[in-house]
């Protein structure tokens, strides 16, 4: 790996201002390069306002990634089929995947075939900050782009049929396209699988099929950006990875600002007191991946005991007796789960992708057994089931859970998984989200996060939920739990 930008390829993009560091790390370039599409890229996009009106022009170091990524040969195709751009927060990662996508869809004549690109993003929110300005310039600039803002179903269409599409970044991520691109946003949060099951393959019958990952650096736990870092350091010439980053045995104290300086791609005033500021009020763990983007053993060390987990672990049927439920959403709505818990046995009922399938499932489920209580986090997506529960017979089976009630039954479970007092029907989400499990300060106590990095935690948080409202008062109603 060469960490300094050979003078033949900077040359095209002009000298670098005093305000560029060079990356710590970058695939020398290509030997079969001949060209690269990177400023044509640059120049489609000049005078627009993809940006919403906040950027005039592009920093040197996204002029860089473009330049390298978009290497071609002599005939124009590109060379690299996985690129890997690794930087600190807040630098501008998101206006460089506007340039790069905006500039793909409109390429069907170039690699001759239409352009389908799926931009995915660990919740689907980032990934729309991305695309949203480029959409409103759509819309505006020219009325025969088609631009779809429905929630699920966002895109931006050529008339060439070319489509930008946001996805959430799911097991079933794209499954059933033949795409060109995909971008993957904030890739160390997303596990390996969803790109080399599910995206990976959809690039398989395209021509110059590229897949971007942009991320800052992960932890222990990120397989996916982990993975593809890797095979770029071993000189793959698939794989260009252009990183910066902070020595990780740097002399210097960590409070150095030459040691902030070297991880970022620029440097001026505003940035250097963004990161003091950063550095004055987060965590060191936090502060070294975001800041410096350096990686990190965890961001929050797990609390649950993996040999607890297998000690609770059992594989006998559920036991006999009242049955109450726990429900719960992710915070983007992505995926969602439902769990049963009778006489301190919890077990995954169902777990699925989206949303639309969990209140038919809750009702059959609410009819069947009859639960002396059904528990909802308030403050969630789930209270959507709670108000489309409230219009029916089992209104006064939900029990809403606010931020107290949450913090408390998560002390429970918690308190019960040391003491081996619980019993956990073996299912693979469930145990995944005991064993990433990751505190969410509430106040003076805590609940378990959702958000957990590459692992959901919402099975975790249905579990509580369960576990709670198993613990409420309600009239017991005896049965066999079989689903």
């Amino acid at each position: 790996m060469s960490a300094v930008i050979e003078s033949d390829y900077t040359r095209g993009i002009g000298n670098p201002p005093d305000s560029y560091s060079e990356p710590r790390f970058m695939s020398p370039p290509h030997p079969h390069r001949w060209s690269s599409w990177g400023q044509s890229a640059e120049l489609l996009c000049a005078n627009t306002r993809i940006h919403g009106g906040r950027v005039n022009e592009l920093r040197h170091w996204q002029r860089v990634v473009l330049d390298r990524a978009l290497e071609c040969d002599k005939d124009g195709q590109l060379l690299w089929r996985t690129v890997v751009v690794s930087a600190p927060r807040q630098v501008g990662k998101s206006v460089l995947e506007r340039v790069v996508c905006f500039w793909r869809i409109h390429q069907s004549s170039l690699f001759n075939q239409t352009q389908d690109i799926v931009h995915v993003a660990h919740k689907e929110v980032t990934a729309l900050e991305v695309w949203r300005p480029v959409a409103r310039h759509m819309q505006m600039t020219y009325p025969q782009r088609t631009v779809d803002r429905q929630r699920g179903r966002e895109k931006i269409e050529l008339p060439d049929g070319s489509r930008w599409m946001i996805q959430a970044a799911t097991d079933g991520a794209a499954v059933g396209y033949a795409l060109t691109m995909v971008l993957v946003d904030e890739a160390w949060k997303i596990g390996r699988s969803v790109v080399d099951a599910a995206l990976r393959p959809t690039l398989a019958e395209s021509n110059s099929p590229q897949l971007w990952l942009v991320s800052t650096a992960g932890t222990a736990g990120s397989d996916l950006m982990k993975s593809y870092r890797d095979l770029a350091m071993s000189g793959s010439q698939h794989v260009c990875l252009i990183e910066w980053s902070a020595e990780t045995d740097h002399a210097s104290s960590l409070a150095d600002e030459r040691l902030w300086k070297s991880a970022s791609p620029y440097w001026d005033e505003r940035r250097a007191e963004h990161v003091a500021e950063a550095f004055n009020t987060s965590e060191e763990w936090d502060f070294r991946q975001q800041y410096l983007n350096q990686w990190v053993p965890t961001v929050v060390a797990p609390f649950i005991d993996a040999n607890l987990v297998d000690d609770c672990v059992t594989y006998d049927p559920m036991p006999d007796g009242p049955v109450s439920f726990g429900v719960d959403i992710a915070t983007d709505r992505t995926h969602a789960c439902i769990v049963a818990c009778s006489d301190k046995t919890l077990e995954v009922i169902d777990a699925g992708d989206g949303t639309s399938w969990v209140f038919g499932r809750v009702r059959e489920l609410a009819e069947r057994w009859n639960p002396p209580a059904i528990g909802i986090d308030a403050g969630s997506p789930a209270q959507t089931i709670a108000d489309q529960l409230s219009v029916t017979e089992f209104a006064g089976q939900v029990v809403t859970f606010n931020g107290r009630d949450i913090a408390s039954a998560s002390g429970r479970l918690f308190d019960l998984l040391q003491a081996k007092a619980i019993r956990i029907r073996s299912h693979p989400s469930l145990i995944d989200a005991l064993l990433a499990g990751r505190k969410r300060m509430y106040g003076q106590s805590w609940t378990f996060a959702r958000d957990t990095g590459t692992v959901s935690g919402v099975p975790l948080v249905a579990a509580t939920l369960a576990l709670g409202a198993s613990e409420r008062l309600g009239e017991p109603v005896e049965t066999s739990a079989i689903w």
